[in-house]
């Protein structure tokens, strides 16, 4: 559990916040002889935002632990949903099939799972394993595509492209991307802010929907991913955009027949398994939009 909160990490008065600082209730912590790569997850204020943000150090005597970094809604206490854990320390590196990876020495630490590991695979790709971009008529199938530390397929400005009968599986962010994602800027932080627009990325693209309700993805038209298998990734199964909302030009893109699960190892909130941004599409309906825990959030408009 999250306990005193003794910097909450949001701004006040329109001054810069400092990182949050939070108590622990736990005696653990206070055991942890070096926090140099650690990092701690949870929901740190809402029920439906999950984080993951990097440690700076813990103060054993007043029992606190300093992050390194901001997260959207700062940190809040007194709620059961407010908990956090621990990752990438290697004091509880205690249990098969869980490691720890020390960036700066260029080193991982493996608990190996029980029994002969054949194979092991490390990814230090972060971007898509495949992207297509400013083109037409591409098909892709019958391909697997796994190990990558981001987007397995990313589509941009593409028409008739279509993924068929592909394996998705093992990445570290969303399993296919079409249409641009955004990224925050310098000190750009939260919901409030947005982002700008990017390739190849999906980034804070939940918060810039909230503020620019036309912002164009440029996910191209009558793109399809059909008949895939998409398991064992980051942050969400498909992100589906296309289409111009301000001239309400409809796209046309759409997936079809696909088994999509295991889709949030690591982003745990408003990743779902399909998730469709001011798509126009021939739906017998004016809008539509679903909540975002369910497996498919949409927001659809004629």
């Amino acid at each position: 559990m999250i306990g005193k909160i003794q910097e909450s990490g949001m701004a006040k008065e329109g001054k810069e916040a400092p990182f949050p600082v939070s108590g622990y209730q736990e005696e653990r912590p206070s055991s942890w002889k070096s926090v140099e790569n650690m990092w701690i997850s949870g929901y740190f204020a809402h029920g439906y935002a999950d984080d993951m943000i990097c440690v700076e150090s813990i103060d054993t005597i007043h029992k606190m632990i300093h992050t390194g970094q901001h997260t959207v809604y700062g940190f809040m206490t007194g709620a059961p949903w407010r908990q956090w854990f621990a990752l990438n320390l290697l004091e509880e590196l205690d249990g098969p099939g869980e490691y720890v990876i020390d960036a700066g020495r260029g080193k991982m630490y493996v608990y190996p799972l029980a029994g002969k590991m054949e194979n092991w695979s490390v990814s230090l790709l972060e971007g898509p394993l495949l992207a297509i971009e400013h083109c037409k008529d591409v098909k892709v199938q019958g391909i697997t595509f796994e190990y990558g530390r981001h987007i397995g397929v990313y589509m941009e400005n593409t028409h008739r492209a279509l993924i068929k009968n592909c394996i998705i599986r093992n990445m570290g962010g969303v399993g296919v991307s079409i249409g641009k994602g955004t990224l925050k800027a310098g000190n750009q932080r939260g919901h409030e802010s947005g982002g700008n627009p990017a390739s190849r990325v999906v980034g804070d693209l939940m918060g810039t929907v909230y503020q620019n309700i036309l912002f164009n993805r440029e996910g191209g038209t009558e793109n399809g991913v059909v008949d895939c298998h998409i398991y064992n990734v980051g942050a969400g199964g498909i992100s589906l955009g296309g289409g111009d909302r301000a001239s309400l030009t409809p796209a046309g893109n759409y997936v079809e027949n696909c088994r999509i699960h295991d889709y949030n190892r690591i982003e745990k909130s408003y990743r779902p398994g399909i998730w469709m941004v001011w798509v126009t599409a021939s739906l017998n309906v004016t809008s539509m939009m679903r909540p975002a825990w369910l497996s498919c959030f949409m927001e659809i408009t004629m």
